[in-house]
């Protein structure tokens, strides 16, 4: 008796979800969907399992404002949702414009704002998981794009079955083993009618031009195994390079310090490794202390690496970091011009978000103080709430400037904010992206680290500003 395609494709699901642990009874589930055939299969293979998982639903779509078609196409989500009964969050953003600020190309930037809004959204509605909608073709095509890039051994894993997003909030991919050609079959069987993006057939993406091209040129003259030999050899490199980063961890530890000044590492230790642990534990130092870890990749590792030969050496790298060797140390700190560089400042709308230079984020939101409301006390917290009314608008974030000081919380005097990086023990490169948030008036928190004392929360507060730090997104894969 033949399967139900419907019944076969959904019990896929279910299989790849329990065997990869990607959700538990109880969770509430942020899932992507773009319209597309991947992300309309998600959602609706994931609503027919939400019973027997225990799970709950909350629909996310992000407009990028880039296609005519955007505005129908989160019509047509949120419509999509209504009719399954499932919350929708949809929202625009300018990505072009996000674009420009960040240097990026059009896809990384697009990304980005689409995880800041995952997380956003999740963080909204008290989500752990966000689904997205990538496939086994997309893992594929991913590992070749890896190759073509000259990418380390992490891009041979291609695309991770789950992984962190943000503290508290994680990635997964239901349809990971799931071919292209099975989600399109269980639309047709659903009679479900995505929206189809034009981009994907655009060849001005490399990543298009793998699919498009590439791939069906290898299955023509090299058999149909091709596809199911590439994911294979990620799901074989993936466990190797998780065993890889937990011994790049350790001989991190061993052979690299972190001050106040950067990091020192140790000739000797660093020198003793084998080739591969040496390669990542210099990767892992120089992209720790780079203010851009993109631009960390196999060119600065092995300059870095070269060091190890000499007595002396003293250069700048990308990212920036200055590179200097000292008998048995290798220091790396911030460029003096990092330092003295022109700053950035962002308005931060309330409520609102102000998206940081660095892929963090600054949101503020405004609303009236529960009952029984007590003030958390977390130290170096990077959520804090601030009595409303003791702030005066308008509010914005910046970089930090010579001579900051403030009255931080629970005391009398004012602190320049180099003694508080230094009582921290904060690192220099660090420094320069820690997120200074003033009202007209002056500081009110620096984040992460201290509140000022004259915005703090007391038995009178009637109403609360909360803000959030949200951490940089994390990539996929290495270089």
């Amino acid at each position: 008796m033949e399967v139900d395609p419907i019944q076969r494709f959904e019990q896929a699901v279910l299989g790849t979800i329990r065997q990869r642990g990607l959700l538990a009874p109880g969770e509430r589930v942020v899932v992507g969907v773009s319209g597309g055939p991947d992300s309309l299969a998600l959602i609706h293979a994931l609503h027919a399992l939400s019973g027997p998982l225990g799970i709950a639903l909350h629909v996310a779509h992000l407009n990028h404002r880039l296609r005519r078609a955007a505005p129908e196409e989160a019509r047509f989500v949120a419509e999509t949702a209504e009719r399954l009964g499932i919350p929708c969050t949809v929202e625009a953003v300018d990505v072009r414009a996000a674009q420009r600020q960040s240097g990026l190309s059009l896809e990384h930037a697009a990304r980005n704002e689409r995880y800041r809004f995952f997380l956003r959204t999740a963080k909204a509605v008290n989500a752990s998981k966000v689904a997205t909608a990538h496939t086994a073709d997309d893992t594929v095509e991913t590992v070749l794009l890896n190759l073509l890039r000259g990418a380390a051994t992490d891009g041979l894993a291609g695309i991770p079955p789950c992984r962190a997003l943000a503290e508290g909030v994680v990635v997964v991919r239901p349809l990971i083993d799931a071919w292209r050609a099975e989600v399109e079959a269980y639309c047709r069987a659903m009679k479900l009618h995505p929206r189809e993006d034009t981009s994907n057939r655009s060849r001005a993406f490399l990543r298009n031009r793998v699919r498009l091209d590439i791939l069906p040129y290898l299955t023509r003259h090299f058999g149909e195994e091709v596809k199911p030999n590439l994911r294979r050899l990620a799901e074989l490199a993936r466990p190797e390079v998780e065993l890889l980063d937990h011994l790049t961890a350790e001989a991190t530890t061993r052979s690299a310090k972190e001050s106040e000044e950067g990091i020192a590492i140790s000739v000797r230790a660093l020198g003793e490794l084998p080739l591969a642990l040496r390669r990542r534990v210099a990767r892992s130092a120089l992209r720790r202390l780079a203010g851009d870890p993109t631009k960390i990749g196999y060119r600065e590792v092995q300059r870095l690496l070269e060091t190890l030969e000499g007595e002396r050496a003293d250069f700048d790298l990308p990212g920036p970091v200055h590179v200097r060797r000292e008998g048995d140390q290798i220091l790396l700190t911030p460029p003096g011009v990092a330092e003295t560089a022109p700053g950035w400042e962002v308005l931060l709308p309330v409520p609102g978000e102000a998206p940081l230079p660095d892929g963090s984020a600054i949101t503020a939101e405004v609303g009236p103080r529960p009952p029984g409301f007590a003030v958390p006390r977390v130290p170096r917290a990077r959520e804090v709430f601030l009595d409303a009314e003791a702030v005066t608008p308008p509010l914005h974030a910046r970089s930090r400037l010579p001579g900051d000081c403030f009255t931080p919380l629970g005391m009398t005097g004012r602190k320049s904010l180099q003694d508080l990086f230094t009582d921290a023990k904060v690192p220099v490169a660090a420094r320069t992206r820690t997120p200074v948030v003033l009202d007209a008036r002056g500081i009110v928190w620096v984040a992460g680290l201290a509140l000022a004392d004259r915005v703090k929360v007391t038995p009178e507060t009637r109403r609360l500003l909360r803000l959030r730090w949200s951490e940089p997104l994390l990539e996929e894969n290495g270089r």
